[in-house]
């Protein structure tokens, strides 16, 4: 059975190879008659076309490999045989074609890493800026607003009840100022929180006195859906000792 598929197949093979090579075939008709031969010689062109495209597949296999491997190495250190004339150069260098001046564009990270520092403040202070983020709800004459501030004063994440996405829900505007309006108001900023890469924030409860039924519901709506009131304390540098 394994010759009888050989052999269709080397007969398929033929027949294409007689279709699309009409020089080779008639270059070797002048040479000899033997129509076995000529096969033969039909069969041996498709196994070196054959071969030669599975080396040119595993060539640019091995060099798409190769260019990844080292696309995902950190590249410290590059060798150059480029001469610089000194006279190209800055007397004190190259100070004057290098921005010595990093900027950081992610200002976030090391707070999210806890290594960047909180504002310390005292005890008696009426506000406590120990924080990073803080929450604030704010109650307007017909809507709520609660925001999560920076400590550098931006107002980074907010969300109002008169937003037309959260009317849609509340219904009629008397509603915008409920304690139905302060939760819903509380799943939202902790959803836009958590999408932020906001996890952990600081809830001062000095600033509100008695907890009434609308904070309630607001600051239990931030803990049920995943955000955490408790930043947590700042990891500092280790002492160097004394040798």
């Amino acid at each position: 059975m394994t010759c009888t598929i050989f052999n269709e197949f080397r007969k398929k093979v033929i027949e294409d190879f007689r279709y699309h090579h009409h020089q080779s075939i008639a270059d070797h008709n002048e040479q000899s008659n033997d129509l076995n031969q000529l096969d033969d010689v039909l069969f041996e062109l498709f196994v070196e076309d054959f071969i030669t495209m599975l080396q040119t597949l595993f060539d640019r296999w091995i060099i798409h490999r190769h260019m990844a491997y080292v696309s995902n190495k950190r590249i410290t250190r590059l060798c150059s045989e480029i001469e610089v004339d000194k006279s190209e150069l800055n007397q004190n260098g190259n100070e004057k074609y290098i921005d010595v001046r990093l900027k950081n564009r992610n200002p976030r990270n090391l707070e999210q890493m806890l290594m960047e520092p909180k504002p310390m403040g005292y005890e008696m202070d009426e506000q406590n800026c120990h924080y990073w983020n803080k929450v604030v709800l704010v109650k307007r004459s017909k809507y709520l607003i609660a925001k999560i501030i920076h400590h550098s004063g931006r107002t980074t994440i907010s969300a109002a009840t008169n937003e037309p996405s959260l009317a849609i829900f509340l219904g009629s505007k008397s509603t915008y100022t409920d304690v139905k309006a302060a939760k819903i108001l509380g799943q939202v900023l902790a959803m836009r929180a958590l999408e932020s890469g906001i996890h952990s924030i600081f809830y001062d409860h000095r600033e509100y006195g008695k907890s009434g039924e609308k904070l309630s519901s607001f600051i239990d709506a931030l803990k049920q859906n995943g955000l955490n009131l408790d930043e947590q304390p700042v990891i500092f540098a280790r002492a160097q000792r004394d040798q």
